[in-house]
């Protein structure tokens, strides 16, 4: 019995229909993400756009916002870092879904960085010690430079407050910090499923990197679409429009480097403490004399409000007379629109309300900026210690 060839070398014609499906496919997929961009991508206006290289070889953005009022305010300039998975955008959406407008229609001078992660590298390593070592420093130093400033704002949101916690006496002066707002950073890491059981299945250096700003370009479309459950982990579907989930998907959403996702699996493994160069970076807030604002979502499934307590309690406890702390639960108990998740925080539909306000009386330096600050953390069961 003879064999067949075509058994065993596929007909020309089948190899050439299926290059033509693939390549059918491929330019599908690039003239839906040209359109996606075309459609959904909103650019906003920036007094300066500024690359900086930073020592090891990486190449970070830093931006400038147009100040709408009269910068007489007294208060310095303020420096915003982003959380995991976005770009600067992450606080400065829209025209109107940006604390960094905010603050600036209010006259304060405002810089955004885009660190190593929110953008594509070569050469460079991805990694949280690398952007606490280099990249939040130069850019520090840089606002300093071009404004004259000797005291600077620092804002950090999720990995952004992280890396705060990791640089400030480290890397950053803490006597060139006026004040320092934290929104959504954990000190005690726990990553959720599914990357929590590829941190336990695989080794480390095997975590893949996810490719996070091709998908969301891919399903903005349908972002309104998606079913509440699924998108309960990132945000409230109730609190954030589709119309800017959708635009958070097309302009802010980045990929995330396997390297990176690696150090939280390394922490998560590790029970969760946050350490750089093998040293619990919390431990050295205690020395810091800044007045903080820490902000939490009541229902954060990435930053539950019970993990910013440990740097809230460490920040200032080794001094005296006592720091000025002040934490807000986003949450209905508190008096705001929605209990908040993650994402709301940075996107949500009542945040000026709910947040930008507050941190805009806490940066003014009002003796009670945010009323009842306490009322947070006595839902946690935990007793508010503050000098006001």
């Amino acid at each position: 019995m003879g064999i067949d060839a075509d058994m065993v070398y596929p007909p020309l014609w089948a190899l050439l229909s299926s290059v033509a499906v693939l390549a059918a496919a491929v330019l599908a997929v690039r003239w839906h993400l040209a359109r996606t961009d075309a459609r959904y991508f909103l650019a906003l206006p920036y007094d300066s756009v500024d690359e900086l290289r930073t020592d090891d070889g990486a190449v970070i953005e830093l931006r400038r916002l147009p100040v709408s009022a009269p910068a007489d305010t007294g208060r310095p300039p303020i420096l915003m870092i982003h959380g995991l998975g976005f770009n600067h955008r992450n606080n400065d959406l829209t025209a109107d879904v940006s604390l960094a407008r905010h603050l600036a229609a209010g006259g304060q001078d405002v810089w955004l960085v885009t660190l190593r992660s929110g953008r594509r590298q070569r050469g460079a390593r991805i990694g949280f010690a690398e952007m606490a070592r280099h990249d939040v420093p130069l850019v520090f130093a840089e606002v300093r430079r071009r404004t004259g400033a000797d005291q600077i704002d620092l804002l950090g949101f999720s990995m952004g407050g992280m890396l705060l916690y990791a640089s400030l006496g480290r890397g950053i002066d803490a006597a060139h910090v006026r004040r320092v707002v934290i929104i959504g950073s954990p000190a005690r890491i726990a990553l959720g499923p599914p990357m929590s059981w590829l941190v336990r299945i695989l080794p480390l250096a095997l975590l893949p990197s996810l490719p996070l700003r091709f998908l969301g370009r891919l399903v903005a479309f349908a972002a309104h679409r998606v079913p509440p459950l699924l998108v309960r982990s990132i945000y409230n579907p109730a609190n954030v429009s589709s119309k800017v989930a959708v635009i958070a998907l097309a302009s802010g959403v980045q990929g995330i480097a396997g390297s990176l996702y690696a150090d939280f699996g390394r922490w998560t493994r590790r029970g969760g403490i946050l350490r750089v160069d093998g040293v619990a970076v919390v431990e050295g807030l205690a020395a810091l004399t800044q007045p903080v604002l820490f902000v939490a979502g009541a229902t954060d499934r990435m930053a539950p409000p019970r993990s910013l307590l440990p740097a809230w309690t460490v920040w200032g406890s080794s001094v005296t007379p006592p720091v000025e702390k002040h934490f807000l639960l986003a949450a209905r108990a508190t008096g705001c629109h929605a209990d908040y998740c993650h994402g709301d925080l940075a996107i949500g539909d009542q945040l000026r309300d709910d947040l930008f306000e507050p941190v805009e009386r806490f940066l003014c330096g009002e003796a009670a900026p945010l009323g009842d600050c306490g009322g947070g953390l006595a839902l946690l069961g935990v007793e508010a210690k503050r000098n006001d």
